[in-house]
């Protein structure tokens, strides 16, 4: 009977938030808060947003540079590699000029939209940790050696794409060449 009052007093106390505090709840059982501006740019802050970005960015462009190069290349046997770097070059001025400040604020709604502020405090603990920083720091190394990994099927799928995509301009200029097919007469009855 004793433990039985004692079982009913903690359950009671913890139904009441007396034992444990508001901090006790899950944030399941939390109504979904709205994530605040500050809360996306505090999480923004601890992910390294803009470095992030660029980096990723300049992966992607040294990726490529490369790709494009080869396809220039094999596309128009004219392409001489002045022309490549050239290509490279406003790319690079491209990488230099972008919006990137502008591009993170145009992001914090998005991110507003779909992220509640439990979700943003638990991810900006997260990669406020040492493994969250560990992950953010070797992110850009991974893309950019997955990339490389994946480089000859994304160059084959490109060939293959642009192969297709030549392969019916000229079926669809053959067709353009050929007069149309004379249709029998119909009778009027």
């Amino acid at each position: 009977m004793k433990m039985t009052r004692q079982l009913l007093l903690v359950t009671a106390l913890v139904w009441s938030g007396l034992l444990g505090g508001q901090e006790a709840a899950s944030p399941a059982s939390t109504p979904d808060v709205p994530a605040t501006r500050e809360d996306i740019q505090r999480l923004f802050g601890a992910m390294h947003v803009q470095d992030q970005i660029r980096t990723s960015m300049e992966v992607m462009l040294t990726q490529q540079r490369r790709i494009i190069g080869d396809m220039m290349k094999k596309r128009n046997r004219r392409v001489t590699q002045a022309d490549v770097d050239r290509a490279s070059e406003t790319a690079q001025e491209f990488l230099k000029s972008f919006p990137l400040d502008e591009m993170v604020e145009d992001m914090i709604p998005v991110y507003q939209k779909h992220l509640t502020k439990t979700d943003v405090d638990v991810m900006a603990a997260f990669y406020s940790s040492p493994t969250g920083q560990k992950l953010l720091r070797e992110q850009p190394a991974m893309a950019g050696e997955s990339m490389q990994a994946v480089a000859a099927r994304v160059q084959k799928a490109l060939d293959l794409a642009i192969d297709h995509a030549d392969q019916k301009a000229q079926e669809d200029a053959d067709k353009e060449k050929t007069p149309p097919a004379e249709k029998p007469e119909q009778h009027k009855n």
